[in-house]
């Protein structure tokens, strides 16, 4: 009887030993559970932080870019290179913080558009309204037209996408500033562009178009034309 009693509680002692094991399991488990939880929610906040930085979508209104976009068309512009980093809100947030610049580029980021990338960006003389145009006029160059063919420093530019000209059209522009970019739309005679309101600065760009769509499934990316 001694024996089977002893026996017994050697059998109890080892189940709450067992026990025991099992609670510490669960709450190391418990542990792993909630920092593989923190880690994907911190990795999806950085996905849709980059995104919302660096990725927006626009849907064409008129037919000022015919026939490359159609009134209707939805595009996908990537902003990273035109994208600026205020050092003087940054000095808001780490102390000491000191930089001989005002704003800091990304490691990649270009100057600026090349000559017939198609951008997106806030009209000059509305923020609230947004054009789609193609650069045309670099810094430094002037633009003029002559019998509706565009001439940068006097040299002929060759424009395939073009789709309607202006032969009536003769005009001579002053030479772009720096960070000043000529625009036009591809469908001349039905562009309200660099023409009529001047230049583009630099800071107004939101960015180049990537890719364009449709419905029903469209789908097209932009190429740039020298």
């Amino acid at each position: 009887m001694i024996l089977c009693f002893i026996h017994c509680i050697s059998r109890a002692c080892l189940t709450n030993q067992q026990l025991s094991v099992l609670g510490l399991v669960s709450i190391v488990n418990l542990f792993k559970l909630v920092k593989d939880l923190t880690e994907a929610v911190i990795f999806a906040l950085i996905i849709f932080f980059v995104l919302q930085i660096s990725v927006q979508n626009f849907k064409v209104e008129g037919s000022s870019m015919a026939p490359a976009l159609h009134s209707g068309k939805y595009v996908t512009i990537h902003k990273l290179g035109y994208v600026k980093i205020e050092l003087d809100k940054l000095r808001r947030f780490i102390p000491l913080w000191s930089a001989e610049k005002n704003t800091l580029a990304l490691p990649f980021q270009q100057d600026g558009p090349v000559r017939g990338t198609v951008v997106i960006f806030e009209f000059p003389q509305n923020s609230d309204r947004s054009f789609v145009k193609r650069i045309i006029g670099l810094p430094g160059e002037m633009v003029s037209i002559k019998n509706g063919v565009t001439y940068i420093n006097d040299h002929k530019l060759d424009e395939p996408y073009v789709g309607t000209l202006k032969e009536n059209e003769n005009a001579q522009y002053s030479i772009l500033d720096e960070n000043q970019y000529f625009v036009m739309g591809d469908n001349r005679p039905y562009s309200n562009d660099s023409r009529h309101w001047g230049p583009v600065p630099l800071e107004k760009i939101i960015g180049e178009i990537w890719f364009n769509y449709g419905l029903p499934f469209d789908l097209g990316f932009m190429n740039e034309a020298k």
